[in-house]
């Protein structure tokens, strides 16, 4: 108790941080589109925040438990960083696309041209400074200990219900109401992000981490410890994130927050199959349980059949899946979409629309990123999938095992949403993947309670 005592006094500077930052984060970068002082003020301060963690990693010399995760953002971070730099003329022309633009170029009197990977340097360098505020709170997660990181994630709720309750006042203001932070548009319930969609994303990623805590809290609730009330907390908190995602109008909602939410629930051992032979309330449980899962698996086959919308976004991913092409193996820059589309789609299905994203972060990061892109998702996902496996190993009851799975089935909301929509381009939802991935990484490491218990030690 004495070490835990310590251990919290020595998370709280931190812990404050990383609350200041999220919130920031939230109240502007709810936009893909938006890069005034807001964003800007998260950049900066998440210099400190990142320092800071490091720092602690360091003292606490637990760098090694969760090297892979630490080693896939770093190939993240480098990345965009690499396609600022010059790189040689041969490897510059690799891309059939490159070619045809050296082309022009001659044929304009440009000579003498310098080849750097990115075509859009300026968009690219953008792209590196959005990546600041997720990679400090990732590093800041992995040095936390479980009671602060359990209030990190409390606190990621807490303004998924801020964002909801201002979406739902906002049913009811004008559009240039002061509760509408993107007057350009009529208010549909978005909360802080000026796409509902993205919006539903948030309250799907707070449904789930509600049950989780939820889960949590009861499996560490002692009598007379005075928070047996907090389950019943959480699950309130659930219910509301339940009755508000239709509400947004986002037709994916239903599915990125049921499929997610069942399989913690399966994964994390809420229902003993042990008595599900003979025990009712488990039978009764599970049949809901099944149910929800069939009918969010149904609403994903319907949703994407037949659909000209679902038409539209399937044909902008299959264009910009054959621009990546083009662009291979380097790919076009990170943060360069627009004008990579715009100069590489077929002229047979140009549109009227203005097109920001390819909605879908798969053939995008495909655009803009190339092989090393693809191969650091990859590498993402096997770190994901190690963590898991680690974290089923773990006891049923385990509190780390419960919110680590927790945290990995709010990370699949976006994994989900990711392949028909942008949730990763809003600084608000990246911020916060950040977060989720290094509480994955941090529970599912084999001393996951060294950090806090070394920095108690020093004390």
């Amino acid at each position: 108790m004495h070490s835990e005592a310590q251990a919290q006094r020595h998370d709280r500077p931190l812990f404050i941080l990383m609350c200041v930052l999220l919130i920031v984060c939230f109240v502007t970068g709810g936009s893909s589109q938006e890069s005034g002082i807001g964003v800007m003020s998260a950049q900066v301060l998440a210099i400190p925040v990142l320092l800071y963690a490091l720092t602690r990693l360091i003292a606490c010399k637990c760098l090694g438990s969760v090297r892979f995760g630490t080693g896939v953002v770093a190939l993240i971070v480098l990345i965009p960083f690499l396609q600022l730099l010059p790189v040689p003329e041969w490897l510059w022309s690799l891309s059939p696309a490159r070619v045809s633009l050296q082309h022009d170029l001659a044929a304009a009197g440009v000579t003498g041209p310098r080849y750097r990977w990115s075509l859009v340097p300026g968009a690219t360098e953008r792209g590196l400074l959005l990546l600041l505020p997720a990679v400090a709170l990732f590093f800041a997660t992995i040095t936390l200990g479980r009671s602060a990181l359990r209030r990190v994630l409390s606190v990621v709720i807490g303004l998924a219900l801020f964002s909801m309750l201002l979406g739902i006042a906002q049913l009811g203001a004008e559009q240039h109401s002061i509760l509408n932070p993107y007057p350009q548009w009529v208010p549909e319930m978005g909360g802080v992000f000026a796409n509902p969609n993205h919006q539903a994303t948030a309250l799907a990623m707070a449904l789930v981490l509600s049950v989780a805590l939820m889960l949590d809290a009861r499996r560490r609730a002692r009598p007379g410890d005075g928070a047996h009330a907090l389950p019943w907390v959480y699950a309130a908190l659930a219910a509301l994130f339940v009755v508000a995602i239709p509400m947004t109008g986002s037709r994916a909602a239903p599915i990125i927050a049921i499929v997610p939410t069942v399989a913690f629930v399966l994964a994390c051992g809420a229902i003993p199959f042990d008595r599900l032979r003979h025990h009712l309330p488990t039978q009764l449980f599970f049949l809901i349980t099944m149910t929800a899962l069939v009918i969010g698996v149904y609403s994903a086959m319907s949703w994407t059949r037949g659909d000209k919308v679902d038409a539209i976004r399937s044909m902008l991913a299959e264009q910009t899946t054959m621009i990546g092409f083009a662009q291979a193996p380097l790919g076009g820059g990170i943060g360069g979409f627009i004008p990579l589309y715009s100069q590489g789609v077929d002229a047979s299905v140009l549109r009227d629309e203005y097109i920001n994203s390819a909605h879908n972060e798969y053939a995008q990061l495909w655009l803009e990123g190339g092989v090393l892109a693809v191969f650091g998702l990859l590498a993402a996902f096997a770190v994901l999938g190690l963590s898991v496996r680690r974290l089923m190993k773990l006891p049923a009851r385990s509190s780390s095992r419960t919110t680590g799975l927790g945290a990995m089935m709010a990370l699949l909301v976006v994994i989900l949403h990711s392949w028909v929509d942008y949730p990763l381009r809003t600084p608000a939802l990246l911020t916060v993947f950040g977060l989720l991935g290094g509480a994955v990484v941090k529970l599912a490491s084999d001393d996951a309670g060294a950090p806090f218990q070394l920095l108690a030690d020093r004390a």
